[in-house]
């Protein structure tokens, strides 16, 4: 049986967090058999209401729910790096990263762990821009920041990627443990991007996925962190 971890970062999502879990662990009951799940969900200190409470009480209920208070985290970047120091320590060998509140669908494990296991990959980037892939609530500017990005990116990186700035991905865990989790230099929205870099000599496949997103402020400095970032690589 192979052991899957699945480590999801958390902050202020009280209303909808239990709605996602509860089907996330449908989602695993349906894949049981050959696999063995965990549900790292690595609450920000960010995180101001009870979103904290609600996944430990379902924690207690279900062991598949993992639930660890990062109070040193700075962000998503550092819950995702911290989930993964986690999964690795429990000897998982897949590991997947995505985001809650259904931006990232928990139906797309099945077809993860699909080109992981039968199909051999070692890692797998779920992308939005692919042919069959689509988009909801994102708003225009959004679209072109992210593909711009992931032009740039591209040009400037000498990669491939259809998607290179989105954070629904998996691994196999010999491509983690060749890492070294201390060393990312992006702490915020540039990580995925480094990420994919990291992983370019590895055999990978991009699969399309629809991201459902939720409407955000344009944020200038972000932007150009994310460039300074790209050109330090």
């Amino acid at each position: 049986m192979k052991k899957v971890g699945i480590v999801i970062p958390v902050a202020n999502e009280e209303r909808g967090v239990n709605n996602f879990l509860s089907t996330l662990l449908e989602e695993f009951s349906c894949l049981g058999g050959n696999y063995a799940f965990t549900a790292y969900i690595i609450m920000d200190s960010f995180s101001k209401d009870k979103t904290f409470e609600i996944v430990k009480s379902i924690g207690e209920q279900d062991p598949r729910i993992k639930p660890i208070f990062f109070k040193e985290s700075s962000g998503p970047v550092s819950c995702y790096l911290k989930g993964f120091k986690c999964a690795l320590k429990d000897s998982c060998d897949y590991i997947i990263e995505m985001d809650s509140g259904f931006s990232h669908p928990p139906s797309k494990i099945k077809d993860i762990l699909y080109t992981l296991d039968t199909e051999g990959y070692d890692v797998v980037f779920m992308s939005r821009f692919m042919k069959t892939s689509a988009v909801k609530n994102f708003p225009f500017y959004r679209k072109i920041a992210s593909r711009g990005g992931s032009l740039l990116a591209n040009f400037w990186l000498g990669t491939r990627f259809s998607d290179a700035t989105s954070g629904f991905q998996a691994f196999k865990v010999k491509v983690l443990k060749s890492f070294n989790l201390n060393a990312f230099i992006s702490a915020r929205s540039f990580y995925s991007t480094e990420m994919k870099y990291y992983c370019r000599n590895y055999r990978y496949k991009e699969l399309p996925f629809t991201y459902t997103g939720s409407r955000t402020v344009f944020s200038s400095k972000l932007a150009l962190i994310a460039l300074k970032m790209l050109f330090k690589i």
